[in-house]
């Protein structure tokens, strides 16, 4: 079993890598480092963020906290989803399937649930749903 995790390294900070050290599960992350993103074809999600202000002439990053339009918001997400969030997962899948080990659970932000879940199963992967936004 493999518990898959999209996270940074720094290995002081992951409870779930301590965990499974601490029953003999073998921890993988899985998010492809910052540094790497140009080589993966990664868009990094400042970059996006500052193309998107500087095409609707915005002063603050897009948000609907702070009233930016409908198309820059539109754009904004497409962008990321398309750009940045399609191409990481795919990366996880990679690792994950590089492993060849199973069971794998995996760790992943509320954004990526839906997202993930239909790559893996388009990738013939069985899966099982847990939870997709989880407030403990």
């Amino acid at each position: 079993m493999i518990l898959a995790e999209e996270i940074n390294d720094n290995a002081e900070l992951i409870v779930a890598k301590k965990v499974c050290s601490e029953l003999g599960i073998n921890h993988l992350i899985i998010e492809p480092n910052p540094s790497d993103y140009t080589m993966l074809g990664i868009a990094s999600y400042a970059r996006i963020q500052y193309e998107v202000m500087c095409a609707h002439d915005l002063d603050e990053a897009p948000s609907a906290y702070n009233n930016s339009p409908d198309e820059a918001l539109a754009e904004f997400e497409s962008r990321i989803a398309l750009e940045h969030n399609i191409p990481r997962e795919r990366e996880w899948l990679k690792m994950i399937l590089n492993n060849n080990v199973w069971s794998v659970l995996v760790i992943c932000g509320a954004n990526h649930f839906q997202s993930f879940c239909g790559l893996l199963t388009q990738n013939g992967i069985h899966v099982i749903k847990s939870t997709s936004n989880w407030n403990g």
